[in-house]
């Protein structure tokens, strides 16, 4: 690591040991960031007003956008994943410190909040993706971008949906069936009626 190697009590070495001490302290940090970034199950990246997209990422992002590694900007992870985004101008319009619109809604507007990533396998990834603002003196610096694997969540609620719908089918053609019962029960009741009265005209019945 990068280290002074000025020894002496002079100023210039106070400075130096300043210098080194202020090193320490940075790589303990970067150190840090690294642990949690990899601690976590979700992919978290973040980028800038020029849509530049920080080294800083969590393992999970690598691991959800195959070829993420060799991408630092916006506009190259939406090309990539979603060539639906006009980038720049989301860029301007989101940075924009004299725009009336609240962060949420301007996100909502520009930025996609699912996207579909086709596998080899044939199979969809549906990815959540949570837009964080970080501001700086009432200036929106920085965006943080939470990515999520919500596949198995789409998948339990479409299974859900469909036992759903089954049992509504069911129960219609269920009620179909008890409604044509009674019709045969009011059928059944009225010939039973008539019987005697025939019977009293035409004795042989």
């Amino acid at each position: 690591s990068i280290r002074s190697d000025i020894k002496s009590k002079s100023e210039i070495g106070v400075l130096s040991n300043s210098f080194n001490d202020m090193l320490s302290q940075i790589e303990r940090k970067d150190l840090n960031m690294s642990s949690l970034l990899d601690g976590l199950t979700v992919g978290v990246f973040d980028f800038n007003k020029d849509g530049a997209i920080s080294k800083e990422r969590s393992q999970e992002t690598n691991n959800l956008f195959s070829g993420m590694d060799s991408i630092n900007t916006l506009g190259s992870f939406f090309s990539r994943y979603d060539d639906t985004v006009e980038t720049d101008d989301a860029l301007g319009l989101l940075f924009d410190p004299d725009s009336l619109i609240d962060f949420n809604s301007l996100v909502e507007g520009i930025f996609p909040l699912r996207l579909y990533l086709e596998r080899d396998e044939g199979e969809t990834t549906h990815i959540k993706l949570d837009y964080s603002p970080i501001y700086k003196d009432k200036l929106l610096i920085k965006v943080i971008v939470i990515a999520e694997d919500i596949t198995k969540q789409v998948t339990a609620e479409r299974s859900s949906l469909y036992q759903i719908e089954r049992v509504k089918r069911i129960t219609a053609a269920s009620s179909n069936i008890d409604s044509y019962m009674e019709e045969i029960s009011v059928i059944i009741s009225l010939f039973e009626m008539t019987i005697p009265r025939l019977q009293e005209r035409w004795p042989v019945l």
